[in-house]
């Protein structure tokens, strides 16, 4: 080294050194940013499941009352839909579906649809079976998962692109878990 200060090779040595360090905690930081979406979404499903389990529990006193609230899983649009099912002749819930019926049966009391699509970078899944529909039918609140009372749980995943995923299981008693 002169006295009048780097050489060229110091420099470039340097600039590497920094360029690596750069870059490492670029990668952490994206990262960090997907597991930051992946756990948000998961409060976010894990709220909305709580909330439709709350709008079925808040339905004892009610005279008149639906059929079911719900939980539409569209993994083929990366989004879901919360819904109240009513019956196709009221006052029979017999005649209900308990699915997801379009804007129709959307749950805001004001007309406005709640469908939650998820963000670039997380998608919704569901494992093990072909999940549709979670409904809670009040007063209990009984829980039917894609129409069918036998089906004891279901499983969706959130996933990001570099595989970290969170399961989120739902079961016919009502309880909600990740895993």
């Amino acid at each position: 080294m002169n006295a009048r200060g780097f050489s060229l090779v110091e420099m470039l040595v340097t600039i590497g050194i920094v360029a690596m360090l750069m870059a490492i905690t670029l990668g952490v930081n994206r990262t960090g940013e997907r597991q930051i979406a992946l756990f948000r979404e998961k409060s976010l499903l894990v709220a909305n499941f709580n909330r439709v389990k709350a709008k079925s529990l808040q339905t004892f006193l009610l005279p008149s009352r639906p059929c079911g609230y719900g939980i539409n899983i569209d993994t083929a649009n990366n989004r879901y839909a919360l819904f109240r099912d009513d019956p196709s002749a009221p006052p029979d819930c017999a005649t209900a579906d308990l699915a997801y019926g379009g804007t129709s049966e959307d749950l805001d009391e004001h007309g406005y649809p709640e469908v939650y699509d998820l963000p670039t970078g997380v998608s919704i899944q569901a494992a093990g079976t072909t999940l549709a529909d979670i409904v809670y039918i009040p007063p209990q609140p009984q829980i039917i998962i894609n129409g069918d009372p036998l089906i004891t749980n279901a499983d969706v995943v959130l996933e990001t692109p570099d595989g970290s995923s969170i399961t989120i299981r739902v079961n016919n008693a009502g309880q909600i878990t990740t895993l």
